[in-house]
């Protein structure tokens, strides 16, 4: 610990190197994200049903687990959003 307060340890944050990020590009990516269609995470519960079914397994699931009622933002509203959000970052 002591060598680490004597800066010892300097010679490893020198050569500390962050990956160079294109902000455009990140920003596309992230808009491709929020903005892209959201899938229903029941499709998952029912290919894994299926899938232990299938392999001869007794599947019980809770009808809760089952429900999906998500309220869903028109794909404008949800640009409106986001671009009022990068406008605050700025």
């Amino acid at each position: 610990m002591e060598d680490f307060l004597n800066g010892r340890s300097n010679k490893f944050i020198r050569h500390l190197q962050f990956q160079d990020v294109n902000q455009l590009r990140l920003l596309e990516q992230i808009k491709a994200l929020l903005l892209g269609k959201a899938s229903n995470p029941i499709a998952a519960i029912e290919r894994f049903i299926k899938k232990e079914a299938g392999a001869g397994k007794k599947v019980e699931v809770n009808p809760h687990a089952l429900t999906y009622d998500r309220y869903e933002l028109s794909k404008d509203v949800r640009e409106e959003i986001l671009e009022s959000a990068i406008m605050l970052l700025s």
